[in-house]
């Protein structure tokens, strides 16, 4: 179960100068066009990725029925743990570690993985990208050619 707790100023991966300067075009009448034009294609870049690009802070509930290896965080990359509350014991920054580039999360013991308790697990992080400024410019570039 996934909570917002901050959702993102904007979701659209590209702006309106951007567009304008790679278009060659001025401002002008067509300016509304082109903003719905970024926010429908960054919507579809979104989805086709399946995934949230812009940066927010969540709330991820998992009731685990049986140990796991790894916990699934639903966004990444750019994941950044505010906390980890296993069965209620709040875990401190050296309990687990994150594979950013995967969105995986590990439990640690001592200097080795090791399994995630059968248990509620509530993982509080933010993750994605500050949008516009932070996208990688290969899908920003994409954004601006659709």
């Amino acid at each position: 179960m996934l909570k917002i707790i901050t959702a993102a100023e904007t979701f659209d991966l590209t702006t309106l100068a951007r567009v304008r300067r790679d278009l060659k075009i001025a401002g002008g009448p067509d300016d509304v066009f082109l903003g719905d034009a970024i926010r429908e294609e960054s919507a579809r870049i979104a989805r086709w990725c399946r995934r949230v690009l812009a940066r927010e802070t969540v709330e991820q509930t998992e009731y685990l029925e049986r140990p796991a290896e790894t916990l699934l965080l639903e966004r990444y990359p750019n994941i950044e743990i505010t906390s980890v509350i296993e069965d209620g014991t709040i875990l401190t920054s050296t309990d687990y570690e994150v594979d950013d580039d995967k969105g995986r999360l590990y439990r640690l013991a001592g200097d080795s993985r090791t399994r995630w308790a059968a248990t509620r697990i509530v993982v509080t992080y933010a993750a994605g990208y500050a949008l516009p400024a932070g996208v990688p410019s290969d899908v920003e570039s994409a954004c601006v050619r659709l």
